[in-house]
């Protein structure tokens, strides 16, 4: 019901037609009127609806759809992320997927065209060998096989003796080689790399995948990001009456709360460290562990759970 109105209050506003604009905007008055939690839930339906990438941060993205991902440390620190897609959850769980998906990001990790996406008709016919896996696995699924993603980090510049990098990779395929999702995350230590620093680096990996954080910290998140959540934020607190007859100090104090949750949700070095008990704060926690810093991540999701 509050969806409906949501979606009549946008359609009697708003003389825009575009669908992806007025879901957008029947999320942001849900927000406002209605709570976050149901505004997530449509969120989430509306992009199981679709086919398209989600890029839901600088180094994140999400397919709705079935799909592979995987991801490579090479010896000298780059790494590659893949995201292959298929059409069925029987071809995305195989083993034809995962070992190609696998072939993808190693692939990208070799690649040596600097930080951010390859494209992949250019990575197909840099690699021949891969050229010849995608074409292999077209043959043996018999079903839409696509690079839908990939990412590659270089291997680190100055000193890589102490960059300590992980993967990890979440609900894999009975090969190991992927997973339904994946994260790279690349820590810089003052000290020697050792066992514990690696552990260490796996367990960031792992929460990366289980609190899908955007952003690496609130210096990297986009203005326009920060601008249009402070909106909802104003717009929820003045319908809710929050800030109705509290000084104007008090206000500001009232949204400054509320866009540090925000930042504590969306921000990795913020957030509640899931895989460590007591869940500390994952900046000041690595921090306290040896004076680690996060110096990249990346993750990429598909539907499957």
């Amino acid at each position: 019901m509050e969806c409906r109105k949501a979606l009549d209050f946008v359609l009697t506003s708003s003389s825009n037609g575009d669908q992806e604009v007025i879901i957008a905007a029947a999320l942001d008055h849900l927000r406002v009127h209605a709570g976050g939690a149901i505004a997530s839930k449509l969120a989430a339906r509306s992009s199981a609806s679709t086919d398209e990438l989600n890029h839901t941060g600088p180094s994140v993205r999400v397919w709705p759809g079935e799909g592979a991902c995987s991801a490579f440390v090479s010896g000298d620190g780059s790494t590659g992320l893949a995201l292959v897609t298929a059409d069925t959850d029987f071809c995305a769980r195989g083993a034809t997927l995962s070992s190609f998906a696998d072939a993808v990001a190693r692939s990208v990790a070799m690649y040596d065209e600097g930080e951010g996406e390859v494209d992949p008709e250019k990575l197909l016919k840099w690699d021949c060998k891969l050229k010849e896996a995608f074409d292999a696995a077209l043959l043996s699924v018999r079903e839409n096989v696509r690079i839908a993603a990939t990412y590659r980090l270089p291997s680190p510049e100055g000193d890589e003796r102490k960059v300590v990098s992980a993967k990890y990779l979440h609900n894999k395929a009975l090969d190991g080689l992927s997973g339904s999702s994946a994260a790279v995350v690349r820590l810089y230590t003052p000290e020697t790399p050792s066992a514990f620093l690696e552990g260490e680096a796996h367990k960031l990996a792992m929460h990366i995948v289980a609190a899908r954080p955007s952003y690496l910290d609130r210096s990297v998140v986009p203005s326009e990001v920060s601008t249009h959540e402070k909106s909802i934020i104003l717009a929820r607190a003045q319908a809710a009456g929050t800030l109705a007859g509290k000084p104007e100090k008090v206000q500001e104090s009232i949204l400054e709360g509320m866009m540090n949750k925000f930042y504590k949700e969306k921000c990795l070095s913020e957030q509640a460290h899931l895989i460590v008990e007591g869940g500390p704060v994952v900046g000041k926690y690595l921090k306290k562990e040896g004076n680690l810093k996060i110096l990249d991540y990346v993750h990429f999701q598909s539907r499957g759970k």
